[in-house]
């Protein structure tokens, strides 16, 4: 297949540009999202808040570069108050949307379709028959096997950190809006650096963070299906980038607190439990993370680590000689237990201390 510098395009940050402009990538991505791939335009139009002529007129224009075909169903098939027109990625639309990693969050933008509210006429359009088209089988199989390798070229790590910005700040001369903080956008985004976190390479690891960090700040609820992995991850950051991580959880909770997984706060629960040693390394950082922790705690609802984040920080000002906020941590945590929840949590070092303290 030509390369992306052929044609139809004259250069690659013009097919980015032409692809990751907002009504055209939101067009993209429900095309991706839908269950048959192929939607029409009765069904986009109820995806996509930009008026059934807009987004005809970028459909057009992405036919004319060859991206997205129509595809008509038989008339003998046809039925008055069902669509008979759908439509779906070229073989070299899917080359294109691949080339720029831009297929990775397809079984999120999937979900996310499938939990979206239709009402009834929409989801009678979403069971209509579709047509049969040439490349199908090609298609279906493309786009449910592609697989990155686990190592991946810093080009493309670049590419894909640096895209964040692009794509949604990317701007086009016959728009009257640029850029927008698109949700879905986002989302696709957020779930393509969701492998950088399973990378050997702690910069790509440090790097995907950060980029998250951006994302939540925009979009939380983007950022909810990858919460388990982020979660999982934690132990293989410096601390510096479990601190990001930690408000990655913090904005998400308190944007959307049902949202977070329980076993995502259970594994959180376990890392702010490290021993003393662990923050003292660096007790500022610590700090800002474990009063992220307490935020995420009250959001949730979430007893266990709110008692994990206080001992920490108790510990953290008694091993500075500050008598009085650690006696302020611990004595927040005490329950009908006694000083059993407070002792049995904090490092074996200090619990004659902390026990004397409290008594």
């Amino acid at each position: 297949m030509s390369s992306i510098r052929d044609v139809p395009f004259g250069s690659e940050e013009e097919t980015y540009h032409f692809l990751t402009q907002e009504t055209r990538y939101l067009i993209l991505q429900y095309v991706l999202a839908h269950p048959e791939n192929l939607p029409s335009l009765d069904e986009l139009d109820h995806a996509i808040p930009k008026g059934k002529s807009t987004i005809h007129e970028h459909l057009g224009k992405l036919r004319e570069r060859d991206v997205v075909d129509s595809y008509e169903i038989d008339s003998a098939e046809r039925t008055r108050d069902l669509p008979s027109t759908f439509y779906g990625l070229t073989e070299y639309g899917i080359y294109l949307l691949e080339e720029f990693d831009l297929l990775r969050g397809k079984p999120v933008l999937q979900a996310m379709y499938a939990n979206m509210e239709k009402p009834e006429q929409i989801q009678r359009y979403e069971d209509a028959p579709r047509p049969s088209k040439q490349s199908e089988e090609e298609l279906r199989a493309e786009l449910g096997e592609i697989v990155r390798d686990d190592e991946m070229a810093d080009a493309t790590a670049a590419h894909r950190i640096a895209g964040i910005t692009n794509l949604l700040d990317s701007s086009d001369d016959d728009v009257d809006q640029a850029g927008g903080s698109d949700a879905s956008a986002w989302l696709e985004t957020g779930s393509s650096l969701r492998h950088l976190f399973e990378s050997d390479d702690s910069d790509d690891r440090a790097a995907a963070v950060s980029a998250l960090s951006e994302i939540a700040d925009v979009s939380p609820e983007s950022v909810v299906p990858i919460l388990p992995t982020l979660a999982d991850t934690i132990d293989d950051l410096c601390l510096e980038r479990q601190r990001e991580l930690s408000a990655i959880f913090e904005t998400v909770a308190s944007d959307s607190p049902n949202e977070v997984p329980d076993d995502a706060i259970e594994r959180l629960t376990e890392f702010y439990s490290k021993d003393i040693d662990y923050w003292q390394q660096d007790t500022e950082v610590a700090q800002e993370a474990l009063k992220s922790g307490l935020s995420i705690a009250e959001c949730v609802e979430a007893p266990k680590l709110r008692v994990a984040c206080h001992v920490a920080l108790g510990e953290i000002a008694l091993r500075e000689n500050d008598y009085d906020v650690a006696t302020a941590h611990f004595e927040t945590v005490l329950d009908s237990d006694g000083l059993s929840r407070v002792t049995n949590a904090v490092s074996p070092s200090l619990e004659g201390t902390v026990a004397s303290m409290l008594s």
